[in-house]
């Protein structure tokens, strides 16, 4: 008896000394959750225009504000755009040509290479694309800019990105998403918990008075991942609009770790 008292204690303390998984932390509780959620709605709330955001956790549960609610997607459709096109390139590597076209469009939010890969892929193939990745009510417009996209939809679909993508071209796109340039870092990007890293893509485009400005976001630490949409139409200026979205943002992510 003595001998197997040993051996469950042996095998105890080998079990509770067994290293994390990399980038394990405490996972958040429903109930933080909740919180977290409350706190970026009662924000969004009091800010002017229309807000709808979308956060799946590491579980890959869904929580959100009118997360089913359409929004004209504005350049964040360009990661859609990307992938649209590297799936067409599957059997083959990326020459200079591709290059110069999805560096611009996903670094710089270029409009001309977006104008010409939509052109080259065709709305069905976004459809295509929407339809695999489970994307409820998205639809194209007359332009690229004008699709109707959902926080829900856009949150899902960051989160499974690389299942979308050939194997081959995996790195290359997300190397892109993580090197947006400085000046359209603004919104989630600051709020990112440390020892996290985003890949994401924002939009905006001015009509009339308002302004309608969104971002996505992958967030991955070692094999764990979160991902978030949040967009917004109504602002009375971009800088606002910034605003909003990093403060939804902050709330989502507020103590995460």
């Amino acid at each position: 008896m003595v001998a197997v008292a040993l051996l469950l204690l042996s095998t105890a303390a080998a079990v509770a000394a067994k290293p994390p998984r990399q980038g394990e932390g405490p996972p958040a509780s429903d109930t933080q959750w909740a919180e977290r959620v409350e706190a970026a709605r009662k924000f969004a709330a009091d800010r002017r225009g229309h807000v709808g955001f979308a956060i799946l956790d590491e579980e890959g549960g869904l929580r959100g504000h009118n997360a089913g609610a359409h929004f004209e997607s504005a350049s964040v459709v360009k990661v859609m755009l990307m992938v649209a096109y590297l799936r067409r390139a599957r059997n083959r590597g990326l020459d200079d040509h591709d290059r110069s076209l999805l560096a611009p469009m996903i670094k710089h939010s270029a409009n001309g290479p977006a104008s010409t890969i939509y052109l080259q892929v065709g709305a069905g193939a976004l459809h295509d694309l929407a339809r695999d990745a489970g994307m409820k009510g998205f639809s194209t417009g007359p332009t690229w800019g004008s699709s109707r996209i959902t926080a829900e939809g856009q949150a899902r679909f960051l989160y499974e990105l690389e299942r979308f993508i050939p194997r081959r071209h995996t790195d290359y796109a997300l190397r892109l998403m993580a090197d947006i340039v400085s000046r359209q870092r603004w919104g989630i990007p600051p709020t990112v918990p440390q020892g996290w890293h985003i890949h994401f893509k924002g939009g905006w485009a001015q009509e009339s008075a308002s302004w309608k400005i969104n971002q996505v976001a992958l967030l991955t630490n070692g094999d764990r991942r979160l991902s978030l949409a949040v967009l917004t139409r109504g602002n009375p200026s971009a800088g606002y609009g910034h605003a909003t979205i990093k403060g939804v943002a902050e709330r989502l992510l507020h103590g995460y770790e």
